[in-house]
C-alpha cells in the first residue's frame, strides 16, 4: 500500500536531522522499545513480525520494556511511517501507522533504526540510478542527496536495487505517473522498492554490528555465495535457490525443477488462492530451469493474471538470470511487464513467484539455446543479439552505467542502425563487384580476343598513296592508329605477340 505524500514528507523530515552526523550503534546490539499507551493493538503483530525477521537473520535484538531505559524507542502511531537513523540518545520515536502497516515498511524503518541510511544515497549511486529532480516533491530532495563517506559506509557490500532501503521509482514524486528515481539498468525498474530485506541488507546489518565475532573459532565452508549464520555458527545462511548446511542442496519449501530442451515449452506458474485474504507474511515458490552443459536458458513471459500493480510489493515474479543469486533479479508484476524475454548467464535460471494476497499466475515459455560468449555491459548485450522492437534480452548482475537513462538508446534504434550499416555494406559490395567486372571485361577484350597487329602509320590528307596503303591494311584485319603530321617513332606490337 502506498503511503500518502504528506506522511512520506514527515518521514523525510524525521530522518534529515539524523543525517547531519554519524549515529551511534545500539549498545550490545540491543534496542529497548515500548509501545505508547494509545498504540493500536491490531498493529503490534506486524511490528513484532518485522523485529522477528531481523532477529532470525542477525545478532540484533529488540527488547520490549516499560520505557524506563535511558536510551529507548517509543513505538507510536504518527502521521505515516518514520524513524531516526541509529541511536539518537534518550527517547526517540518510531512510527508505524495504519496507512503503512506492512512487513516491507516495518522492516524498512527498523533498518533505519539499526543505523543504516537509504541505499540510493550512497556515494556510488550515480552509477546505478538517476534522480529526476523536477519530479521530486517539495521538501523531499534531501532524501536523494548523496551522503559522503563520513555519514554513510557501503561496508564493502555491492549496490543492490532490491534493498529494502531503496526507494522505488515513484516514491517522493510529484506526479505518480512519472518516475522520481530511474535505474540506469532498466531491467531493475520493478525491483526497486522491495517487499522484504534483500540478502545484501542482512549482510550490511551483520557487518555493521560485527555479528560474526560471536563465531570466532568456528569455520564453515559455505558454497554458492552463502555466509555464516550468526545465530547458528555451524551452518550457512543461503541465497535464493540454495539450502542445506553449506548451501550445496536445494532449499526447503516449494521448489520445482524444469528441464529445458531446444523446443519451446509452456509453463503456468501460480501461487495463492482467490479467496485468500491479505497477510503480513508472503508465500513463495521457486522454479529452477536447467539446460545442458554449455547452453543457456531463454524465458518469455507470455501473460500475467491475478494481482497486477505498479509496485511489486504485493505479488510478482522475480527472474534470476545471473549465476550469483545473492543479487535479486528483474521483477514482473503487471500485464504490461509481460512479453519481455530473458537469457540466463549460465545453464540454469531461477524464477521466484511470491504473493501475500489473492492469487498470482504467470504464463511463460522456456527453451534451451546455444551459449554465446558474454558481452561486457548492457549495450554490448543488446547489440550481440537480434532484438525485436518490443523485446529486451539481457542477463547477469546489475550493471553500473555512467550515462543517463535518456541517453540509452532503445533496442529498436540499435537494430535500425545495424540495418542501415548492413545495407551500406551490400551497396558497397555491389559497386565493387561491378567495377571489378568492368575491369575484367576490358582486360579480356584486350588480351584474350582475336590476335591483331597494331601499326603506326603517318597520314597526310593529300597523300593518296598512303591512304591506299591504309585501306589495304584495314582489309587484312590490321588495327590502324592514325597520327597526323607526326613521325612514326616505333612499332607497337599486338597483345598476342607481346
Amino acid at each position: 500500500m502506498r503511503v500518502l505524500v504528506f506522511p512520506v514528507l514527515i518521514l523525510a523530515l524525521r530522518e534529515v536531522n539524523s543525517q547531519a552526523e554519524i549515529r551511534a550503534k545500539w549498545t550490545d546490539a540491543t534496542i529497548p522499545y515500548y509501545y505508547y499507551r494509545t498504540y493500536p493493538d491490531n498493529l503490534k503483530p506486524t511490528v513484532r513480525a518485522g523485529m522477528d525477521y531481523w532477529e532470525r537473520r542477525s545478532c540484533v535484538r529488540f527488547r520490549e520494556g516499560n520505557g524506563s531505559e535511558i536510551d529507548r524507542v517509543q513505538v507510536m502511531h504518527g502521521a505515516g511511517c518514520f524513524s531516526d537513523v541509529g541511536k539518537a540518545g534518550k527517547e526517540q520515536t518510531f512510527s508505524i501507522s495504519s496507512d503503512c502497516n506492512s512487513m516491507s515498511q516495518v522492516t524498512h524503518e527498523l533498518m533505519h533504526l539499526m543505523g543504516v541510511h537509504h541505499i540510493h544515497q550512497r556515494k556510488d549511486r550515480e552509477n546505478y540510478v538517476h534522480v529526476v529532480e523536477w519530479n521530486v516533491a517539495p521538501g523531499g530532495m534531501f532524501n536523494f542527496d548523496i551522503l559522503n563517506s563520513t555519514n554513510i559506509s557501503t561496508l564493502n557490500v555491492d549496490y543492490d536495487y532490491a534493498s529494502i532501503l531503496h526507494y522505488d521509482y515513484f516514491t517522493m514524486s510529484v506526479d505518480y505517473k512519472k518516475a522520481a528515481l530511474v535505474p540506469r539498468d532498466p531491467r531493475y525498474r520493478k525491483s526497486m522498492g522491495n517487499y522484504l530485506p534483500s540478502f545484501h541488507d542482512v549482510m550490511i546489518i551483520n557487518r555493521l554490528y560485527n555479528c560474526t565475532d560471536k563465531c570466532d573459532g568456528v569455520i564453515v565452508q559455505c558454497q554458492n555465495g552463502g555466509v555464516q549464520d550468526v545465530n547458528d555458527c555451524t551452518r550457512c545462511r543461503c541465497p535464493t535457490g540454495y539450502g542445506g548446511l553449506y548451501c550445496a542442496a536445494q532449499p526447503d519449501g516449494c521448489f520445482i525443477v524444469l528441464n529445458a530442451t531446444t523446443t519451446l515449452q509452456d509453463q503456468v506458474i501460480e501461487l495463492g488462492r482467490l479467496n485468500k485474504s491479505d497477510s503480513i507474511q508472503f508465500e513463495e515458490c521457486l522454479y529452477k530451469i536447467k539446460a545442458q552443459e554449455g547452453s543457456r536458458i531463454e524465458v518469455i513471459v507470455k501473460d500475467v493474471y491475478g494481482i497486477q500493480s505498479e509496485s511489486c510489493k504485493w505479488a510478482g515474479l522475480e527472474i534470476l538470470t545471473q549465476n550469483d543469486t545473492t543479487f535479486s533479479g528483474p521483477r514482473i508484476c503487471k500485464l504490461s511487464d509481460a512479453e519481455a524475454y530473458y537469457i540466463s548467464e549460465g545453464r540454469k535460471m531461477l524464477l521466484k513467484i511470491y504473493n501475500r494476497s489473492s492469487i498470482s499466475r504467470f504464463v511463460i515459455s522456456y527453451r534451451q539455446i546455444i551459449s554465446r560468449e558474454s558481452s561486457e555491459g548492457l549495450m554490448s548485450i543488446l547489440c550481440t543479439f537480434d532484438i525485436p522492437e518490443d523485446r529486451e534480452r539481457a542477463y547477469g548482475r546489475p550493471i553500473p552505467m555512467t550515462t543517463t537513462p535518456s541517453n540509452i538508446p532503445h533496442p529498436s534504434l540499435i537494430v535500425a542502425s545495424r540495418n542501415v550499416v548492413d545495407m551500406m555494406i551490400v551497396i558497397l559490395f555491389f559497386v565493387a563487384f561491378l567495377l571489378l567486372s568492368i575491369v575484367c571485361c576490358c582486360v579480356c577484350h584486350r588480351c584474350c580476343g582475336e590476335e591483331v597487329t597494331s601499326t603506326m602509320v603517318d597520314f597526310d590528307d593529300e597523300d593518296e598513296e598512303r591512304g591506299t596503303e591504309m585501306q589495304n591494311m584495314a582489309q587484312r584485319g590490321t588495327r590502324v592508329t592514325l597520327r597526323v603530321h607526326q613521325e612514326v617513332d616505333e612499332e607497337v606490337s599486338s597483345c598476342a605477340s607481346s
